[in-house]
């Protein structure tokens, strides 16, 4: 029974079926991010909050994207690099990267047009200051004159050596 359509004799039993129902779904969800990905919750070293760091090129024109863990997958904003556009999203905590995403898209004379998803599950933080790299080198090609679109993207605690 939902709980805006109980009597006021039974509100109390109501709102304690909603209650359980709940703590069920958190615990199942919790269950379930813990069997997706055991062993793989990594602490950064205290004061630092890891970060997603991302270059993207085209054209000479380039553009740095930092992103820091955020809870939910809409909180991420695209950065154009024209004719291209670039997100970066990283999904966790401080202590936890659940996954990170990358998109790319294209403007066409029709719209966006989405040309990658990556995906990359639960990557391990770096365990000082020194960066991991995510990605390596992804190389794209602009579908109407071949020109070559290029970004890295590196987990770090603290600054990329020589960036």
């Amino acid at each position: 029974m939902h709980p805006l359509s109980c009597g006021i004799s039974a509100r109390a039993g109501c709102l304690s079926a909603v209650a359980l129902a709940l703590t069920l779904t958190l615990t199942l969800s919790l269950m379930l991010m813990l069997m997706l990905a055991p062993g793989l919750a990594l602490a950064s070293p205290a004061g630092n909050v890891p970060h997603l760091a991302c270059e993207a090129e085209y054209g000479g024109a380039a553009r740095r994207v930092e992103v820091m863990p955020v809870a939910g997958p809409y909180l991420a904003t695209a950065v154009t690099v024209e004719p291209f556009r670039f997100k970066a999203l990283m999904v966790g905590d401080a202590r936890t990267i659940l996954y990170i995403k990358l998109y790319t898209y294209y403007d066409t004379p029709q719209g966006v047009r989405l040309l990658q998803v990556s995906r990359y599950v639960s990557p391990a933080l770096p365990t000082d200051r020194r960066s991991r790299d995510v990605t390596g080198r992804v190389r794209l090609y602009e579908p109407i004159l071949g020109r070559q679109f290029t970004y890295i993207c590196w987990l770090s605690n603290g600054p990329r050596p020589g960036r």
